[in-house]
Parts: structure tokens; sequence; C-alpha cells
């Protein structure tokens, strides 16, 4: 890293942290090529469809991500001094997005985790933070904002009006391919420039210490589960199988296999056939 990880008690207190020169140019660049690639294989209509595209990031088409995500361990580990406990890598959420994303946060399921936001095709002038927005009762009242200001309903949670009227007090980031933006799952961000990018996104959720958050865990993993499913006219993408079935996984690989099938995450068969 190019500054000092950052204290685990101030991404608690707002929501976010940004480490910079995270990954290296070359691991961008990387990353980037075989993201681009992959989206062209999933989306033979690529080059003529309205963004976003979506894909996770553990095929055997996306090498470097893969690797990253756990064999890597920078980001496990940064993701586990971040949260202060055990966590399980997720397959990494790969978008090829344009235009203004809206205010929102990231997960309806009440989990505990992280996601590591990394631009890897270009300087992200765009991000949006609303420090603190990821505790209740905070983040309910932004909620309720929203609404006010901008719409009734699911309207405000989805328009782009907020954003464009700047009427979120929010903090700006500007990050560069290397950078990353570690936001609480629940913190309230958006994304304000109009220009296409391409967002590498791993995401880490703490083990699972109450019932609850066991039930919640398994839903989350439900979703993944179905998340190769493409619009693009293209074969189902794979999310788990090709990662599982590597002859020469790293210890740090075998050790979140392990982890992931204690805390239920294989249990949704569609992808393991």
């Amino acid at each position: 890293m190019s500054t000092p990880p950052p204290d685990a008690a101030a991404f608690a207190t707002f929501g976010y942290a940004v480490v910079r020169g995270m990954l290296t140019a070359a691991e961008c660049r990387s990353v980037a090529a075989e993201l681009t690639e992959a989206f062209r294989q999933a989306y033979p209509d690529l080059a003529s469809r309205r963004l976003p595209a979506w894909l996770p990031g553990l095929a055997d088409a996306t090498p470097c991500s893969a690797r990253l995500t756990a064999d890597d361990e920078r980001l496990w580990r940064l993701s586990q001094q971040l949260l202060g406990c055990e966590t399980l890598p997720c397959p990494p959420e790969v978008a090829w997005l344009s235009g203004i994303t809206p205010w929102h946060y990231d997960d309806p399921l009440g989990l505990r985790g992280v996601k590591f936001l990394v631009y890897v095709s270009g300087p992200a002038t765009g991000v949006r933070l609303l420090p603190m927005s990821h505790t209740s009762p905070q983040r309910e009242r932004v909620r309720e904002f929203l609404t006010a200001n901008v719409g009734k309903g699911l309207r405000a949670q989805t328009s782009t009006e907020a954003v464009e009227r700047e009427v979120v007090p929010a903090v700006p980031v500007t990050v560069e391919p290397g950078d990353i933006v570690a936001i609480d799952l629940h913190v309230w961000h958006c994304y304000g420039v109009r220009h296409p990018r391409v967002l590498w996104a791993p995401e880490f959720l703490a083990w699972p210490v109450e019932p609850a958050q066991a039930l919640g865990l398994e839903e989350k993993f439900a979703a993944v589960a179905a998340a190769g499913a493409t619009d693009g006219g293209g074969p189902e993408w794979p999310v788990w199988r090709e990662w599982l079935r590597a002859t020469d996984a790293s210890e740090a690989r075998r050790r979140a296999v392990e982890m992931l099938r204690s805390a239920g995450a294989f249990r949704h068969g569609r992808d393991l056939r």
C-alpha cells in the first residue's frame, strides 16, 4: 500500500475508507482487460446495448479477479481488519456502467460486511459518499429525506434527480486505478458522472454470530447462486464452480472454500452442476 492501512474505528464511525495504491497498475490493467473480454463473451450485444451489464468475477475467464478475491489475501485481510472479525469472500461484482448511479446502499438483508469499489478502467471522479449514513436511524432518515425532496416511494431510490440537483451533502471521492474505496454495505452512495466505466467490487461478509445473521447469509447466497444469469443472450455465467474446481488452489482459497461451505454458501446447487 502507498498509504497506511485505514483505521477500523474510523471505518466503523464513518462507514467508508479510501486506500490509495492498494493494487498495482499492472493488476488493474489485467482486471480491466479480462473483464472487458468477459462482458463481450456474456453479452454478445454489448456494443449496442444500453448499459449496465453485470457479472460475477470468479470464472476461469476472469483469473486475476478470482486470484485477488482470496488467493492473494490482501483484500481479504483488509476486510477482516476493517470489520474486526472473520469474513467470507463473495464473488466480486463486476459492472459495465454508464450514466449517473442513483443514491442507494447495497444490502437489504441486514448483513454486516464491506464492499471494495475499484474502478479499473480509468480515474473515477464521480463517487459520492454520505458519511455516517450506514447506521440506524440515520440510514432511514436519509431515505425519508430523499422521498421528501425527490419523489414518493421507490422513485426516490431510483431517480437520478437527487444526484443531479446535489440535494445530499455528499463527500466527493476521486480515485485512480489501484485505489480502493471500502464502504460499509449500508452506507448511502452514488456516482455522479455520466461517462462509461468498469467497476470491480469484491465483497466480504462478516461471519454470522446470531441466528438472524445466518438466515440473512443463506438468503444472500441464494441470490449469489443466481447471479450467473445474464440478459445478453449468452450462456449462464459461472458463479462458483470454476473457482471451486481449480486443481492448483492456494491454501488461502482452500480455507475460504471450507469457511464458505460451513456458512452454507454451496447449498444452492444451480451453479455447481
